[in-house]
């Protein structure tokens, strides 16, 4: 980079810090919500197509656009459509390399896939209304089944959404049920509101849950719950194996494990080694 391209990409990170210091609270909360457009399904947007979709002027699209694109978050491409920019590929390797949670997991995650012949293992975060995966650990790599970083899910589909779901407080729920009662009946988790709570205290009363063909026809899995150092529910852990090693596997041995895991997780770091 020459210095001029270098004093121009200064200036513009600058007029992006303007623009958002001058913003209310409000509209930098739909500022952001920019970026939770983009999707494997709909990977570019335009501005028209941004203004369309969220209820705003042509002209704040436009705002809202440059300030994401100067701190890298959007980033031009062909024509006039823009998708996701670096600074995500850049704040994703700080996550991977920083995150405690993550660096922890990784070594139960490996030890579980060690345990049975073919399976992945997988974090599982919580994020909103959905659930997201972290990390991935596959065993063998050729494995037909992806649970890749980044993979999101919805929370009434799978053993590792279907753990936290169950732990998420009552208002929560209520408020759940309220919004995706379809979704819910429809994954069998009841027709009616003590239906689903009857559902999800049966969940709870398990350090685990074992789901056959949910989140995928040719797959179950096995997850636990993964709480904080408050007791608050964070996400799940998770390994996921081919079907038709269901009647082979050791169940129970893989269970005991994977809930051991799961309680290890949950407690902080030990400082001083």
């Amino acid at each position: 980079m020459t210095q001029d391209q270098d004093t121009k990409t200064g200036d513009t990170a600058k007029r992006g810090r303007t623009v958002a210091r001058g913003e209310s609270e409000s509209s930098l909360v739909r500022m952001l919500s920019v970026v939770e457009l983009f999707s494997p399904e709909h990977p570019t947007w335009t501005a028209e197509q941004i203004a369309n979709e969220m209820g705003l002027t042509q002209s704040t699209a436009y705002r809202y656009i440059a300030a994401l694109t100067s701190f890298g978050y959007l980033a031009p491409l062909s024509g006039a459509e823009y998708g996701l920019g670096p600074k995500i590929i850049e704040l994703d390797l700080m996550i991977r390399h920083t995150d405690p949670l993550i660096s922890r997991a990784r070594e139960k995650a490996e030890e579980l896939v060690a345990m049975v012949p073919a399976a992945v293992a997988s974090l599982i975060n919580l994020h909103g209304d959905t659930a997201i995966s972290v990390l991935q650990v596959k065993k063998p790599q050729d494995l037909e089944i992806s649970f890749e970083r980044g993979r999101s899910m919805k929370l009434y589909a799978g053993s590792a959404a279907k753990v936290i779901l169950a732990h998420l407080p009552r208002s929560r729920l209520l408020k759940l049920y309220g919004n995706h009662h379809a979704d819910i009946r429809n994954y069998g988790l009841g027709e009616t509101w003590k239906e689903f709570s009857r559902a999800l205290l049966m969940i709870r009363k398990s350090p685990t849950l074992t789901t056959i063909g949910e989140a995928n026809p040719n797959s179950w899995g096995i997850a636990a719950p993964v709480f904080n150092a408050d007791g608050d529910i964070k996400g799940s852990l998770v390994v996921i194996m081919p079907r038709d090693t269901y009647e082979t596997t050791d169940r129970d041995r893989l269970a005991d494990r994977l809930a051991a895991a799961a309680r290890e997780l949950a407690a902080p770091p030990q400082k001083g080694g």
